[in-house]
């Protein structure tokens, strides 16, 4: 892996598979975003939006109410 820590590519792979509805591994992929974001709050609210949102599709209602609260 060139950038191990570089949150963009796991966000916009992330993002990917959302618009896909492969809501499976978008989880996999923002949840990784998720770790590796450390300043820029937009993007950290744009990835935990998309990763309640993948919740919800998944039917894992709980998770992703616990998301959307702390946005």
């Amino acid at each position: 892996e060139l950038f191990p820590l570089d949150s963009r590519f796991p966000y916009f792979m992330g993002t990917a598979y959302y618009q896909q509805k492969n809501y499976t591994q978008a989880v996999k992929y923002l949840k990784q975003a998720e770790t590796l974001l450390t300043s820029d709050s937009d993007v950290r609210d744009n990835t935990r939006t998309l990763l309640a949102d993948c919740y919800y599709y998944l039917k894992e209602y709980a998770k992703s109410d616990q998301l959307f609260e702390e946005l």
